[in-house]
């Protein structure tokens, strides 16, 4: 095959010109037939030129005119690596204008766009007749036809104009200007409005907007819209302000119509909320540059009524939760091998009740921390630490709290490592002021010593079937107040005591404990039982037990626990399953009481399932039954179907919400509810 480049045959004569304005530009192919006005170009074509390679079957270059034509099977490659074909095109060397005919790109996330004209011009290409689809080329599930439009290859910004989209061939929707942003960065702009219904609330519209303020600090604000019940507006705004540290800030507030809260006797018709994020892994580089790990978190909730958070749709910020409390946070360490040192904050919000007044926080505590440091031996260690906390509240009682705590920790093996023994003597010296309580109850101080002596056994047993690890404790523990001023322990009222007072375990007990794990082809199990002995009372008090059993595809979980003492179970739970990731069917029980009262909580049962027909489509579902009240206490059925360019998220159901009624008393909504979610690339949900 013989090769040859056309701009050296231009440099005879009148050509010699273009050889300094079009230097840049190499044409190598099979055959070239060249005369005064042209050169023709057949077999194996290709163009190095402004960065890019060009590949055709033949072409035509138009010496007069400076025109470059390429026509059959035309593929652009760029410096990135994409790629454009064409049936025809034409390169203008004056001003590096290209134009296509039967133009087709497609970019790594199979977005592609095809036209029958397109001329591009530096980083722009307009497109007349086309179409764009993230779909499979032939027959798409989905598609974007219009008249003309610009896209920017640079930004990667599509600009359409009288644009129809289509769901296969059937047009649903027109929209006179359309702009899509095909890349991956962050942009401003609308995003995909979220739409649902409830039969309590009626029709939910959310239409977010999203503000790229800059690579580090973004916006997203989002208006909804409930036509049964009112309307609200939360917004967040997210930020980097170093390599270091990252955080968020969102408020929100809505807004019921005076029908909906008199319906419901709603205590609250307003509902709003700040929330707080920060996390900064190295606050001083002094610090760290000295061999301190330094770090910060903040992570606080503070709203009227917890229907703030009820109320939010998309990109709710994780909080700690305990039970019906909301806890914030807000901690500060500093910390090498030697010692740690750091100050605390915690914020609770009940959401049961109206005032917050009579909420305990801890407002701040101060820790310094000396870790385990070994002694004389190697197997005898002592730490240190000394702790100062204020307890508050607006109203009730309050308390300082200053605490040091010094245990002494020494661990061996006897019988060649069969038994290991851990003892651990532990002083602690506690002093408390309380504040709003009778001056006979001002004071109290202890001196305790905290022993805990550790025996424990661990066996790895080899079968041909299987393995099992066998492990074997027995704890006991006993506390001894050798010290006390003010009051005496059992003089302690039982409210300051449950408040802020640590427990002082004045009687022995010995905690048995085992565990055991089972591994084989078709077994996984895992099973602990711990029981409490109480020496003085010569018998055990409780008992915990926890299951989780596995063959092939069937699955087992139980936990119990168990009063000797008031000769009952304090909480049961069992889940029954089996899952072969075609289908699974699985059910629960849960019986939960309260520890002192054995009054009980919680008393349901729960069934769900799942059944994948194949990798696109999938159906789910659940039901749970309150069995003390004999309500269903949510049920709800959802299919997911996946394609390869959109899928599709559909739930019904009905759940509770829980609320405050106007006399401050504690209720709930039952909710009946269809939440659609589609979600189409690239543009998400």
């Amino acid at each position: 095959m013989f090769q040859t480049k056309i701009l050296p045959l231009f440099i005879a004569g009148s050509f010699l010109a273009a050889q300094e304005v079009y230097k840049d530009i190499e044409v190598y192919a099979d055959n070239i037939e060249q005369n005064a006005t042209q050169a023709v170009i057949k077999g194996g074509l290709l163009v190095f030129y402004d960065n890019k390679i060009m590949k055709a079957q033949n072409g035509v270059y138009d010496i007069e005119h400076k025109l470059l034509i390429l026509n059959g099977d035309v593929v652009i490659f760029d410096e990135t690596g994409k790629k454009i074909n064409a049936n025809e095109l034409e390169v203008n060397l004056n001003n590096n204008h290209i134009k296509f005919h039967n133009f087709f790109e497609i970019d790594e996330d199979d977005i592609w766009i095809g036209a029958i004209k397109a001329t591009k011009q530096e980083n722009n290409i307009t497109l007349e007749n086309a179409i764009f689809s993230s779909c499979e080329v032939k027959n798409p599930d989905w598609k974007i036809t219009f008249s003309k439009a610009k896209y920017d290859t640079k930004t990667k910004e599509l600009r359409l104009s009288d644009a129809k989209i289509y769901i296969k061939d059937m047009p649903v929707f027109y929209m006179p200007y359309l702009y899509l942003p095909l890349s991956k960065e962050r942009r401003s702009g609308l995003l995909f409005p979220t739409l649902s219904y409830d039969n309590k609330e009626g029709f939910i519209y959310s239409q977010p907007y999203f503000w790229a303020i800059n690579k580090s600090q973004d916006l997203e604000i989002v208006p909804q819209i409930r036509t049964n019940r009112g309307y609200g507006i939360y917004a967040t705004y997210r930020f980097v302000d170093t390599k270091h540290s990252k955080g968020k800030i969102k408020v929100g507030y809505f807004n019921d119509k005076e029908s909906f809260s008199d319906d419901y006797n709603l205590r609250y018709k307003e509902h709003y909320g700040l929330e707080l994020y920060y996390k900064n892994t190295q606050v001083s580089k002094t610090l760290s540059d000295m061999g301190f790990e330094n770090k910060f978190y903040l992570n606080g909730v503070f709203f009227n009524d917890r229907d703030y958070l009820d109320l939010q749709l998309d990109d709710k910020i994780s909080h700690h939760k305990i039970g019906s409390f909301y806890e914030s946070r807000a901690n500060f360490y500093i910390k090498n091998s030697y010692f740690l040192t750091g100050v605390y904050f915690k914020y609770f919000k009940d959401t049961t009740q109206v005032s917050n007044k009579e909420t305990l926080q801890t407002l701040p505590k101060f820790q310094f921390h000396i870790p385990y440091t070994n002694l004389i031996y190697k197997n005898v260690s002592i730490s240190a630490d000394l702790s100062a906390t204020n307890y508050t509240r607006e109203s009730g009682t309050k308390a300082f709290k200053l605490k040091l705590s010094v245990p002494l920790e020494s661990h061996f093996s006897l019988f060649n490592d069969f038994l290991n023994v851990n003892i651990t003597e532990e002083l602690e010296a506690t002093g408390y002021d309380f504040y709003n309580v009778p001056l006979s109850q001002k004071k109290y101080s202890s001196i305790v010593l905290n022993t805990t002596i550790e025996l424990s056994s661990e066996f790895v047993t080899a079968f041909s079937t299987g393995s099992l690890i066998s492990m074997y404790s027995a704890t006991y523990t006993k506390s001894n107040i050798l010290n006390e001023h003010w009051m005496r322990y059992k003089e302690i009222p039982s409210d300051l005591k449950s408040d802020f007072v640590d427990d002082i375990p004045y009687e022995s007990k010995i905690t048995f404990r085992t565990h055991q794990f089972w591994q084989s082809e078709n077994w996984d199990i895992d099973y602990l039982l711990e029981a409490h002995y109480y020496l003085q009372e010569g018998e055990f008090r409780d008992l915990n037990q926890e299951l989780d059993l596995k063959y092939k595809n069937w699955q087992f979980y139980s936990k119990i626990g168990y009063s000797f003492l008031h000769k009952q179970t304090t909480d049961i739970y069992n889940k029954f399953g089996y899952s072969n990731g075609k289908w699974g069917l699985f059910v629960s029980g849960l019986w939960k009481k309260d520890y002192l009262s054995f009054e009980t909580l919680e008393k349901e049962i729960a069934l769900s399932g799942y059944y994948n027909y194949s990798p696109d489509f999938k159906v789910k579902a659940k039901v749970a039954y309150n069995i003390e009240d004999g309500n269903l206490k949510e049920w709800r059925v959802g299919t997911i179907y996946k394609r390869k360019c959109w899928s599709l998220d559909l739930q019904v159901g009905q759940d509770i919400r829980p609320i405050i009624e106007s006399d401050g008393s504690r209720g709930s909504i039952s909710n009946n509810f269809v939440k659609l979610q589609v979600k189409v690339l690239p543009f998400g949900n």
